[in-house]
């Protein structure tokens, strides 16, 4: 890859007939403001395009010195018709000179480049192969580090995940210990013992990234205009107890005859792929390519996803 052999290869835009890789930056000492993440491009995964900045530090991210948030890296994987990202968030301690990088010929500090602290994975999601990336479930994390000092997640960074049944398995690498191994002057951070990295497993249901909560209060989720293929709907739903009705409407909101809310039956119980069935008489391929909006009813229930098929 463009930074060498620990660089993944993100993905391949079959719009833009690219391959390209978002990993971390290495834009002067990170910019001033600390770590961010940059892409590049190539037709033939040997040549590569000027690395660009794609994701660099918003207003609203900590700036207090105990806790400086930086975005160490990203792992970009496909998730469907996106590509979803595992984004390192990197807690930083800036409190003492001792949590700077040493110049290894001179022994001096280098400004800006700060050790100290632990990190944590969110998720965030691009339509265009990396080019620009929007936060899913806002700053919420996604897989969390230990809270004690020495938890064997101490330190979370990207993983792999693979589908296993009605399961997502990611596999991660995590270490006991904080990022700071070496202090500036020389002396070990740990005096007792030494950092161990190790692979740990997350579970979760297949597609179960992040999901819409209703409780026993009804709620509504109205989608933005869209166009599917397909003649039958699916919901990846959790509502055992509780349960989710659908309609289907023009993009101006007005309910399509034979998809209003009252055409559809109640969806109930917990699976990946419950069928959504409409009795007003009409078929969903009929509006297959057109531009329409779904409007969700939930009521004690999780909507992770839905999908035409």
């Amino acid at each position: 890859g463009p930074r060498g052999e620990a660089t993944s290869i993100s993905g391949y835009s079959e719009r833009d007939a690219l391959w390209f890789v978002c990993t971390q930056s290495s834009f002067g000492v990170w910019a001033g403001s600390g770590r961010t993440i940059s892409r590049f491009t190539s037709e033939d995964l040997q040549n590569w395009s000027k690395e660009e900045l794609v994701l660099a530090m918003p207003d609203d991210e900590s700036r207090r010195r105990e806790d400086w948030i930086e975005y160490m890296d990203i792992r970009a994987f496909r998730a469907g018709s996106l590509w979803l990202g595992q984004l390192v968030i990197f807690h930083g301690d800036r409190t003492s000179e001792q949590h700077l990088m040493p110049n290894p010929k001179t022994g001096r500090p280098i400004q800006g480049v700060w050790r100290k602290g632990t990190t944590e994975l969110r998720l965030v999601a691009s339509r265009d192969a990396g080019k620009t990336w929007q936060r899913v479930g806002g700053k919420q994390v996604w897989i969390p580090h230990h809270h004690e000092d020495d938890g064997y997640d101490r330190l979370v960074f990207c993983g792999s995940p693979v589908r296993v049944g009605d399961e997502l398995w990611l596999y991660y690498s995590c270490w006991d210990g904080d990022h700071l191994v070496w202090n500036l002057d020389g002396t070990t951070y740990y005096k007792d013992r030494t950092r161990i990295g190790r692979v740990a497993r997350a579970t979760l249901r297949w597609d179960g990234y992040v999901s819409v909560d209703a409780s026993k209060q009804t709620g509504v989720l109205l989608t933005r205009p869209f166009r599917f293929n397909g003649e039958k709907l699916t919901v990846n739903l959790r509502a055992p107890m509780g349960e989710l009705k659908a309609e289907l409407l023009d993009p101006a909101g007005n309910a399509l005859p034979g998809f209003a809310l009252a055409d559809c039956t109640s969806v109930h119980g917990d699976g990946l792929e419950l069928p959504i069935t409409f009795t007003g008489g009409g078929r969903l391929k009929q509006w297959s390519g057109k531009p329409v909006r779904l409007r969700f009813q939930l009521t004690d229930a999780s909507l992770y996803s839905f999908r035409f098929s």
